[in-house]
């Protein structure tokens, strides 16, 4: 919703000052965690912090619409990965 103004976000220092007003900041996480005995674990994690109480509600409403769209995406990652591990990719 800020109309495309994507703002330079380069380092952990850059993310934690990001404070425009009506803004989210979000951290996303791939991470892959060797089980042991040929096995690993491949988790994925999104984090969203708003800028203030407006982009709080705005955030809301948007992640209810596209939730279980970004469930079947990490699905298909997920499935992607494991498919290419099984067979040698």
């Amino acid at each position: 919703w800020s109309g495309g103004r994507v703002p330079s976000v380069r380092t952990p220092e850059d993310y934690e000052a990001f404070q425009r007003p009506e803004s989210v900041k979000i951290a996303f996480n791939l991470a892959v965690r060797d089980e042991g005995g040929g096995w690993s674990r491949i988790t994925t994690e999104t984090r969203i912090r708003a800028t203030d109480d407006a982009a709080q509600r705005i955030m809301a409403r948007y992640w209810r619409t596209i939730y279980p769209g970004t469930g079947m995406i990490r699905r298909m990652w997920l499935n992607a990965a494991r498919h290419r591990a099984e067979n040698g990719r």
